[in-house]
C-alpha cells in the first residue's frame, strides 16, 4: 500500500502551488515505489500546472520521511512512500519523526499484492499443497523476504500464524533483484516484484499464489 504524506498547516488552497513542488522518495531508482513515484509526480505536476520534482533518498524511507517531517509545512515537500511507513513505529522504539504528529496523509495510491513463488525443486502446484508440505515437514522449508520487519516479512508471519505451520526464514535483507536471482533450492519467495531485466530469473520459479494486505483472503486460504 502507498501513501502520499503532506505537512498541511500552511497552506492556502487558493494559491498553491506558485512554485515546484518536491516529491522525496526513499528508495532507490527502479524500484516499485520509485517508478510508482514518478508516475505520480507526472501526472501530480500535469494537474497542477507546476513541475513535481522527484528526489530519491534510499534508505528504508527514514532519510525521506524525516527530511519532510523537517521541512516547512507549505506543501512544496511531499514524502511518496510504502506500508513500511506505517509499519515502522510498531518495530523501532524511536524514530526521527512521530509519524502521527509530523504527517498529514493525503491519498492512498496503489495497493500492492504480495506473489508466492517457489522454486520448481519443490514439487508442489498450488498453495494447499504448499500448505500440505509445511504442516508435514514443520521448520524445514525456507523462504525469503525484503528484510524483517518488512510487509513480505510480516505476510509469511501472518500466514503461519493463520495456519498454524512454520517455515524458516532467511534473515537476510534481500532487494528485490537479489530474490529474483535466487531461484534455487527450495525457497518461498512472498511479494517478489521484478523488472524487466530480472525476467529471467523469475520464470525459473514457479507462482503459486497472490495476496494483497487483506487480513480476510489470508484468513480464507
Amino acid at each position: 500500500m502507498l501513501h502520499g504524506l503532506l505537512q498541511t498547516d500552511a497552506i492556502a488552497a487558493e494559491q498553491y502551488p506558485q512554485r515546484p513542488i518536491r516529491l522525496l522518495i526513499g528508495y532507490p531508482p527502479g524500484g516499485a515505489v520509485d517508478a510508482t513515484g514518478r508516475m505520480l509526480a507526472q501526472k501530480l505536476g500535469d494537474a497542477l500546472g507546476q513541475q513535481v520534482i522527484v528526489d530519491n533518498r534510499s534508505g528504508g524511507g527514514f532519510i525521506a520521511s524525516e527530511l519532510v517531517a523537517k521541512a516547512a509545512p507549505d506543501g512544496y515537500t511531499l514524502l511518496f512512500t510504502n506500508g513500511q511507513f506505517a509499519i515502522n513505529p510498531g518495530l523501532l522504539k524511536k524514530l526521527p519523526y512521530d509519524t502521527l504528529k509530523d504527517f498529514s496523509a493525503i491519498s492512498i495510491v496503489t495497493i500492492s499484492q504480495f506473489v508466492i513463488v517457489v522454486h520448481p525443486s519443490l514439487v508442489v502446484k498450488n498453495i494447499r499443497e504448499l500448505i500440505a508440505l509445511a504442516k508435514a515437514k514443520p521448520a524445514t522449508n525456507g523462504y525469503g523476504s525484503r528484510g524483517v520487519g518488512s510487509p513480505t516479512h510480516l505476510s509469511v508471519e501472518l500466514l503461519e500464524k493463520v495456519l498454524s505451520v512454520r517455515t524458516v526464514a532467511d534473515r537476510d535483507e534481500k532487494t528485490t533483484a537479489a530474490l529474483c536471482a535466487e531461484a534455487q533450492g527450495v525457497s518461498l519467495h512472498p511479494g517478489v516484484r521484478c523488472g524487466a531485466h530480472q525476467r529471467k530469473a523469475l520464470e525459473r520459479l514457479c507462482p503459486l499464489h497472490h495476496a494483497s494486505c487483506d487480513g480476510q483472503r489470508a484468513a480464507a486460504m
